[in-house]
């Protein structure tokens, strides 16, 4: 279904169409000159008059240049149109609440003699709900002067069997789509299928050319016979020169496949039918996990030697230590003693004083970064940047640190028996005291060793030492979520409360970086929300955090709040639930699970909690203790009665990041038991 480079799905730049005619799902009409721009139509009118109507409005654009043609094809459907309007019928019947069905689905990808890249694509969906009407606005990438792309067959097919093909005029090209923070290269092919709606098809058949690749002996192919929607038929072949030896191996499903040897090319052809798409579960692996795939390479299984040669030339190029860099670099690590603090200074100062901004001008870049002083000197630069800059600065002071490739673990496993550029995120490896240390610099709010949890559990590639290595999986208390809170309790059942806030890992830095981004307004309104959660017309006395711009500090925070009312009062009874003790988990709500449980990471959560009693009072009541010890999770907590005070304390830990779908049933009374446990209440006395 896909390609690991394809079509891009995004919104249109302006384009024109030539139009006689907007119709309405409400009935009505609209006359005149149309220009898409992706999330409506713009129609001026020959009285000089504009009439904006959203895209989802639209049932049908008929073009005035088209009209004695699609009066033609109604008269006489086409064989391939035909066969399209059958499927899209039995797809419909046995899919009718999918977004949408890919009822055709065919890629060929061909490497010519001269070391030139061919690739064909040739897709039909069915638009099945209003949601889908998006695949109506398309774009396709290129990049001038190295490759170019031309759509062979652009056209919709009304369910009556009308076709209306997309006009040249509505082909548009255009820059690439920017954001305040990423800049890329090459141009983009925009277009809209008109008259696209409900029940719909639409079809298009492009070929895109590289005619000038960065290396003619590196390509790597990845496909996919599926995803989120049903897929009817899924076809992938691969053509090569006779001479060309290529590696492939398939995973996730049964597909077929056919070898075709010649005297002047090899083939390869995979194919997929009926695949019947994903239904969604809370924390599910990605959809990239579940599908039938191939994965194809001129590299032989385990030889990573040219990629890591071809890879770690341009990065050292780009891990000069000149003078500005060095000098840099002993500026940063100042009067730190050891080889830990001078890590700490640079992780802490690259995540702080280089602004992420990802501007690419081509494949080298985007790969390899720029070099460490252009981006030292212009502090911006993305994850590669921000990778290679780090490495060289602890290079300029006598620590060995390489730029490393990951594919973040919410993407999936990555493909490690087949060689390639493994990954879509850059970050950091260091040695330190004869063992490797994986940082991420792209952040902004991690304190050493600490690193964004999308590193865990993946594989890290490093061409430069040319090892490929599974990154650690944290310790769950190095991703803890610890509360230490202390109720005093009036005798009017009013109370005044303390809750301090001790994270650490990518709970600190979440923590650190949500409060240091808000705005007083927001914060002011949090702080309130928080206060009245406990009783309405409770009252924040105080908020106090550590210096959050201090990465070389702990963070605490520390919240106090008057409270108007606390615990619920029957007869002589004060009923008392432990404030901000709850566990949610939504993931175990179904008494069974299709997939596996993915979690970005390990996961610790502690709470203690002390009500001192007024003298009034007396604990009657007190829940049990618990312990709970699975593979996948553990939970210990306990109540204690002390003089005028109850103590409570626990601790949770999720020691895994993945759980597999055959231990759901243990997993789910594990985490049933926690939750239940925590809505436990506490019961007082009065005296006599």
């Amino acid at each position: 279904m896909k390609r690991a480079t394809c079509v891009l799905l995004c919104l249109l730049v302006a384009c024109t169409l030539s139009a006689d005619k907007v119709i309405l799902h409400s009935g009505g009409k609209v006359e005149g000159r149309v220009t898409f721009d992706g999330k409506q139509a713009i129609i001026k009118q020959q009285n000089g008059k504009e009439v904006k109507v959203a895209v989802t409005d639209i049932k049908e654009v008929v073009l005035e240049e088209r009209r004695s043609e699609v009066a033609t094809q109604k008269r006489a459907v086409a064989d391939d149109v035909r066969r399209l309007l059958d499927a899209a019928r039995k797809a419909r019947k046995k899919y009718p609440d999918c977004e949408f069905v890919l009822l055709l689905d065919w890629g060929r990808y061909e490497v010519r003699e001269d070391g030139s890249r061919v690739y064909t694509y040739h897709g039909a969906w069915l638009l099945n709900r209003p949601k889908a009407l998006r695949l109506a606005s398309r774009a396709l990438w290129f990049e001038p002067g190295r490759s170019e792309v031309k759509v062979l067959l652009a056209r919709t097919i009304l369910p009556d069997g009308t076709v209306v093909e997309v006009p040249k005029s509505a082909f548009c090209v255009t820059e690439p789509s920017y954001s305040a923070n990423f800049y890329d290269y090459g141009k983009i092919l925009t277009f809209s299928f008109p008259a696209a709606k409900v029940g719909s098809i639409i079809e298009l058949r492009y070929r895109s050319v590289n005619f000038r690749p960065y290396d003619k002996k590196i390509f790597y192919e990845a496909w996919f016979f599926g995803g989120k929607e049903p897929v009817l038929f899924s076809h992938y072949e691969v053509v090569v020169p006779a001479k060309q030896k290529i590696c492939w191996y398939t995973k996730g499903g049964k597909v077929s496949e056919q070898v075709l040897p010649g005297r002047d090319r090899f083939k390869v052809v995979w194919e997929y039918r009926d695949w019947q798409g994903v239904h969604e579960e809370v924390r599910m692996p990605p959809v990239s996990e579940l599908v039938p795939r191939v994965f194809v390479s001129p590299f032989k299984p385990g030889d990573w030697a040219y990629i890591n040669n071809w890879y770690a030339r341009r990065l050292k190029a780009n891990m000069k230590v000149t003078d500005f860099v060095r000098e840099t670099a002993q500026k940063i690590v100042g009067d730190a003693k050891t080889a830990e603090e001078k890590v700490a200074r640079i992780y802490h100062w690259v995540q702080r004083n280089v602004e992420y901004l990802s501007s690419k001008v081509s494949v080298m870049s985007g790969l390899c970064g720029h070099p460490a002083e252009v981006t030292l000197r212009r502090h911006r630069g993305d994850c590669i940047d921000k990778a290679v800059l780090a490495a060289t600065l602890l290079n300029a002071v006598g620590i060995h640190a390489y730029p490393v490739g990951v594919l973040t673990n919410d993407s999936g496993l990555p493909d490690v028996k087949l060689p390639n550029f493994i990954g879509n995120h850059a970050i950091l490896e260091v040695r330190l005291n004869g063992k490797k240390l994986i940082l991420d610099p792209t952040s902004t709010d991690y304190r050493f060793p600490t690193r964004w949890s999308a590193s865990h559990n993946t594989y890290i590639h490093n061409p430069i030492t040319g090892e490929l290595y599974m990154a650690d999986l944290p310790k769950p208390e190095q991703n803890a979520y610890i509360q230490n809170i202390v109720v005093v309790l009036r005798a009017d059942q009013s109370a005044f409360l303390e809750r301090t806030i001790t994270p650490t890992g990518g709970e600190e830095a979440g923590w650190r970086w949500w409060i240091r981004t808000r705005k007083k307004e927001e914060l002011q309104q949090w702080l309130e929300s928080l206060a009245n959660a406990y009783s309405p017309a409770s009252k924040i006395a105080a908020f106090e955090t550590s210096d959050l711009n201090n990465l070389a500090e702990p963070l605490k925070v520390t919240i106090k709040v008057d409270v108007s009312s606390y615990g619920t009062r029957a007869g002589n009874f004060l009923i008392i639930r432990l404030p901000n003790l709850y566990y949610r988990f939504p993931e175990a709500a179904t008494q069974k699970r299709k997939y596996d449980i993915w979690y970005d990471t390990t996961y610790c959560e502690q709470h203690t909690i002390t009500i001192h009693l007024p003298k009034q009072y007396e604990v009657y009541h007190l829940p049990p203790p618990v312990s709970i010890k699975t593979p996948f999770v553990e939970y210990e907590a306990s109540y204690k009665a002390g003089e005028n005070c109850v103590v409570f304390k626990d601790k949770f830990r999720r020691l895994v990041r993945i759980v597999p779908a055959k231990d759901y049933s243990v997993y789910r009374e594990a985490l049933q038991k926690i939750a239940a446990y925590a809505q436990l209440r506490v019961f007082l006395r009065r005296k006599k």
